[in-house]
């Protein structure tokens, strides 16, 4: 795995890095804020969290969040651009990946 600070890359680059990842068996990880993450209401914390889909058809990515609390745990659909917001907009967040 490396780790590639969100700030750094385009949106494009994104997507093609977790593709890259997933295509290797290798979920790629969003070290994020949760508050850009609409399933989080505007809870903010430091989090990582799996991806584990992308679909380029509908620009979207499947999350496997394995939080404590019961309401943020499971799997979200969201926006590609929402999981790319939550490590590209705050500083010092990271996209993990192979």
């Amino acid at each position: 795995y490396k780790y590639l600070v969100g700030s750094s890359m385009e949106l494009s680059t994104f997507a093609a890095n977790v593709s890259w990842s997933l295509i290797y068996d290798a979920p790629a990880i969003l070290h994020c804020k949760t508050e850009y993450l609409s399933y989080y209401n505007g809870k903010s914390s430091g989090h990582y969290i799996c991806v584990s889909d992308i679909a380029y058809d509908d620009s979207t990515i499947e999350l496997a969040d394995c939080n404590w609390t019961s309401a943020y745990r499971g799997y979200f659909t969201i926006s590609t651009t929402e999981a790319y917001n939550s490590i590209h907009i705050p500083a010092d967040r990271y996209l993990i990946f192979v």
